[in-house]
């Protein structure tokens, strides 16, 4: 019997060091690291990119103000030409009305800019996204992350596995970047030129 034992503990203790490596490969084995980012939170909580993008709606909004001012002014002259039309000579009607296509010339370049901007400014945030997911890979990079997830789609998660303020900072560092996104070339004014496209072609229009 004690020979039987005696075996029998042989066989175990052959049979645990056999095992043992792979046991401790799988305990050395690293963690995979996930961690979540409010991508809604960004954009607001980005000093850079907040102070940035009103900066350029500022700029659109000065122009639409310029639009609504020349539209008024075109309305006063119609106006104006209106009451006047049978006191005018013929060459004086003449005059008017080429200053009132002027007029009605340079208001159909500033609308067409206008939009123009407006779509540039749509267009700026298919960029500006992929420069927040460049941070967001460069983040967890640093932090040794493997897999980052959106935040609306973590059921649950801890405020040390929140890459979200750590992506804002890095965001703030990169304001230059943003800048260069929305203000370089800088916004257009009243007096670009009317596009070619034939799709809004500027058309003289009558008093």
């Amino acid at each position: 019997m004690l020979k039987v034992r005696a075996r029998l503990f042989a066989v175990a203790v052959a049979t645990g060091l056999a095992l043992s490596p792979s046991l401790a490969e799988e305990e050395r084995a690293p963690c995979m690291r996930v961690a979540f980012v409010d991508m809604d939170r960004i954009v607001p909580g980005s000093v850079a990119v907040r102070e940035t993008l009103e900066q350029a709606d500022a700029e659109l909004a000065r122009l639409g103000e310029r639009i609504e001012e020349r539209s008024a002014e075109l309305a006063r002259f119609r106006a104006e030409y209106e009451r006047q039309r049978v006191l005018l000579s013929s060459d004086g009607t003449s005059q008017r009305r080429e200053e009132y296509q002027a007029l009605a010339a340079e208001l159909d370049r500033q609308a067409q800019a206008y939009d123009r901007e407006r779509r540039i400014r749509e267009r700026q945030l298919e960029p500006l996204m992929e420069l927040i997911h460049d941070v967001v890979a460069d983040v967890a990079r640093r932090e040794g992350i493997d897999i980052v997830l959106r935040g609306e789609n973590v059921l649950f998660g801890t405020a040390a596995a929140d890459l979200t303020r750590d992506v804002i900072a890095e965001v703030d560092v990169r304001r230059e970047e943003v800048e260069r996104l929305f203000l370089v070339p800088p916004p257009l004014t009243a007096d670009v030129q009317a596009d070619d496209s034939p799709t809004s072609p500027t058309r003289a229009r009558r008093p």
